[in-house]
């Protein structure tokens, strides 16, 4: 079904009606961007601490690699040196191409950005390398022959003129659209491009599928007109020019590159979803205004062979008639280094060249498999009642699971720390991706946990590190897998909460990894001996150095960690085990009250020779706390200190993009006394990940919810408005004061941490969800059910929606489940015992209400 959204253009004077259609049925598109043939955009470099370098149009603002003191960051320019923020789209946009399996991104003016296929997601940070882009990827466009670049600035040689008047860009994760707006292609409607890739919630293996769709849906009015479509390929992509060019039916095959980027790439044509009895052309030649040319000469063909020299590869395929014309851009590169090693990649365990992968995707698309997919997905984050800056926030999540992510041929799933940091799983920033990954990708949250017990030392300390650090490897071997890092105040606590999660909502046996839990106990409460909480040690805001003696931060960690240990102990039948978790937990709770308690909320540090700050309060404190809350532990804390604690961080934390580091602190961190603050990281520092868990943490401990949502909102909006910027939201920003530009907050550091991605509990929150797989009970407490009376839930490892209704019953429905069916065999609902749903399907939509 065709949705239609009208806007007016203005080209060649005159106005033509546009419209705007989810070619994917069901998805919504809650943000967008109008990008113009006229605007001009130019790199600036602004102030910040450390960024990978960015590239415009394929020239980079730095150096092309780690940049310290600026960020080359994207501006429109105004003219008289003045710049404003680009439209949405431009700075960055939706991940496309298979999970953890390397991709691109498809920006607002039609260029390509963040190339990492032939990259495979590994130099990038492997190497501190700055995010490549290659100009010369063009696509076009021709109704009746007439053509039109889909760039609206084209790259070097094409003829300005040929640019589009005007695109709009729209993103909802996996699908990136653009409308085309040129008055040229037809005057009773514009044509839509849909990119798209397959993502598929419970089906890793089959999200792997490295493939982007380029979808273009023409009004119905031109679907009986002749159409071409362009694609111009820099051979960049494989390393080196001089690439092989094939032709099997309907697919062109590019073969070429040397190691790791030795591979192919296949484009296969549909015409209304099935491949075309027309072939596709091609041409080989040293510049994209060659082959572009060609394309308008010979009215929508190519010649099909080399031109003059090599470097671009330009496809085409001219249709007589249909509305849907897809590009299947698939791409096969089997090999990636670490080191000597080659560890592979894991869909080319299952597919065997670019060819296998278009066609599984031109049967997917037939099937309607991903149209059903993408929807599951994108109805689970939109149809809601929850505010559209959240649904269109979450919407976006699932793009920061494979951007930075490696899956190896031997099924190995790993992630970096971030963009740029080749440091593999740390603990400290695994754990608050985890949330969405256990929600989605169980398979693949229980891998990390398992190798954190596997590589475990034998004190029990839950090391930092399981690659290489973040200035690359250094003097140090390539050790994937071989952990490294020294000791945190958090690390250990998060891998026993780790293994109690897997346990609880997934019926994950502790019996694998339980002789390393059980050292990890060990070493977690030896440390704690001295003061009854974890001490002098550094935890995930490690660029403040160790924060004190004590630290509330990593107290509420190490609480949260006993209570699973107590949970789990009763589980294996460890009466030791159970009595020292039990006492572990009881005085630590207790030098919480006497250390860091301050009668209002908790300070943020406290030190042994009375050097504490009497008032500081630090952002996140409570994130262990959250978790508690997650998964239904007692801590043994009153709720009402916690909501109090909250109402104060709002108070003195909150700024206009989400919650500072810390505020009213006098005394240093490291227990010298008074002295000057700390410069680079800052108390004034935004991090992306406290906003989402003071939102969730308030909304169950009674706090305002609309306050606390206010709060969370700050922060996404900061990216998703101030900057448009929300497909690269990094792990923290900070108020500049400088002439370059207007907005006052900005990245501070490089991107794709992915933190953000626990705002995930503020769905849970709202719900009250809690599911017990050992039970199958489901259990629901919605916290305000007049305003959010519909919202995502997820139990038995499938995806739902459920809709609390007026009569005090409540309707779920099946978006998604890990295999045929998910069984649900209790239902409670604010206390209440409800009808028990049972075994459940994808599809299935039924009523429940009270016993």
């Amino acid at each position: 079904k065709l949705q239609f959204l009208y806007f007016i253009v203005t080209h060649y004077n005159m106005s033509i009606p546009i419209l705007a259609t989810a070619a994917l049925a069901g998805t919504t598109f809650l943000n967008s961007g109008t990008v113009r043939s006229t605007d001009k955009f130019g790199l600036v470099t602004v102030n910040s601490i450390y960024n990978e370098d960015y590239s415009y149009e394929g020239v980079f603002g730095g150096n092309g690699g780690w940049t310290r003191g600026g960020l080359p960051y994207l501006y429109k320019m105004e003219g008289n040196n003045q710049t404003s923020v680009p439209p949405s789209g431009m700075r960055s946009s939706v991940p496309l191409g298979g999970l953890a399996a390397g991709g691109i991104e498809l920006r607002g003016d039609g260029r390509i950005g963040d190339w990492g296929i032939a990259l495979n997601n590994g130099p990038q940070a492997f190497q501190n390398a700055g995010k490549f882009e290659d100009n010369n990827w063009m696509m076009g466009v021709a109704v009746k022959d007439v053509a039109v670049a889909v760039r609206t600035n084209p790259p070097q040689g094409v003829d300005a003129a040929d640019a589009i008047s005007q695109m709009t860009y729209r993103g909802a994760f996996p699908v990136s659209q653009l409308s085309l707006e040129d008055l040229r292609l037809n005057a009773s409607g514009a044509a839509v491009m849909n990119a798209y890739s397959h993502f598929e919630m419970n089906k890793p293996s089959d999200s792997s599928l490295p493939v982007i769709n380029f979808e273009y849906l023409f009004p119905a009015a031109a679907a009986s007109e002749k159409k071409s479509l362009f694609m111009n390929i820099p051979e960049s992509l494989f390393r080196k020019p001089g690439v092989s060019v094939s032709v099997d039916g309907a697919t062109a095959i590019l073969k070429g590159g040397v190691n790791d980027t030795a591979g192919e790439i296949a484009v296969m044509v549909l015409v209304d979803g099935k491949p075309s009895t027309v072939a596709p052309t091609w041409i080989q030649s040293s510049s994209v205004a060659t082959n572009w040319g060609q394309f308008k000469d010979l009215k929508g063909v190519l010649p099909s062979k080399q031109e003059s020299g090599v470097g671009q590869v330009g496809v085409a395929v001219s249709v007589p008639n249909g509305q849907n014309v897809t590009l299947v851009f698939g791409y096969f590169f089997p090999d990636r280094h670490w080191g000597s090693e080659n560890i592979g990649q894991f869909y080319a365990s299952i597919w065997g060249s670019a060819k296998e992968v278009v066609t599984q995707s031109a049967s997917n698309i037939a099937s309607g498999k991903t149209n059903s997919a993408i929807t599951a997905w994108n109805r689970l984050c939109t149809d809601n009642s929850m505010p559209t800056w959240l649904r269109d926030a979450l919407t976006q999540t699932g793009g920061g699971l494979g951007k930075t992510s490696m899956f190896l041929k031997d099924g190995r799933y790993r992630q970096y720390e971030s963009h740029s940091c080749a440091q593999m799983e740390p603990p400290h920033i695994h754990f608050y991706r985890a949330l969405l990954y256990s929600s989605v990708f169980p398979t693949l949250e229980e891998q990390t946990v398992d190798m954190y017990a596997s590589t475990l030392p034998a004190d029990g300390d839950v090391q930092e590190l399981f690659g290489c650090g973040c200035g690359g490897c250094g003097g140090h071997s390539y050790n994937l897998d071989t952990p490294m890092g020294g000791p945190r105040g958090d690390d250990t606590s998060l891998f026993l909460i780790d293994n109690y999660m897997n346990y609880k909502w997934h019926g994950k046996s502790l019996s694998g990894n339980w002789d390393a839990i059980i050292r990890a106990v060990a070493w977690v409460t030896g440390n704690a001996q001295l003061y009854g909480l974890p001490h002098d040690l550094r935890n995930t805001f490690d660029e403040h150095g160790i924060v004190g003696n004590t630290n509330s931060y990593s107290a509420f960690v190490f609480l949260t960690g006993m209570a699973a240990t107590k949970e789990m102990a009763l589980l294996m039948k460890n009466d030791t085990m159970h009595a020292l978790a039990d006492a572990a937990l009881t005085r630590g709770v207790a030098q919480l009250e006497s250390q860091l308690w301050t009668g209002s909320y908790y300070r943020s540090f406290w030190c042994a020779n009375g050097n504490t700050d009497p008032n500081a309060l630090q952002g996140d404190s409570t994130y262990g706390y959250l978790w508690s809350v997650l998964l239904d532990l007692d801590l043994g804390i009153d709720a009402a200190k916690v909501k109090s604690h909250i109402e104060h961080e709002r108070m003195w934390n909150l700024n206009d993009y989400g919650i500072m580091f810390a505020s009213n602190r006098t005394y240093s961190y490291d227990c010298k006394g008074k002295g000057p603050l700390r410069a680079g990281f800052s108390d004034i520092d935004t991090w992306t990940m406290m906003a989402m868990d003071h939102a969730s943490v308030g909304i169950r401990v009674g706090a305002d919810i609309g306050e606390s949502m206010g709060v969370a909102q700050n922060m996404i909006d900061s990216y998703r408005l101030l900057n448009n910027d929300q497909w690269d939201i990094r792990d923290l920003s900070s108020r500049y004061s400088d002439a370059i530009e207007s907005e006052p907050s900005r990245p501070t550091c490089n991107s794709h941490y992915t933190r953000q991605t626990i705002m995930w509990a503020i769905p849970m929150m709202l719900s009250g969800q809690q599911w017990d797989f050992a039970s199958s009970t489901l259990s629901l407490k919605p916290a305000d059910v007049q305003q959010y009376s519909k919202l995502p839930v997820f139990a038995s490892g499938a995806s739902l929606i459920a809709t609390f209704q007026s009569n005090k019953c409540v309707q779920l429905e099946v978006l998604s489940t890990p295999s045929t069916t998910a069984t649900i065999s209790n239902l409670v609902v604010n206390g209440v015992n409800f009808a028990a749903p049972g075994d459940l399907k994808v599809g299935d939509m039924k009523v429940y209400c009270p016993k």
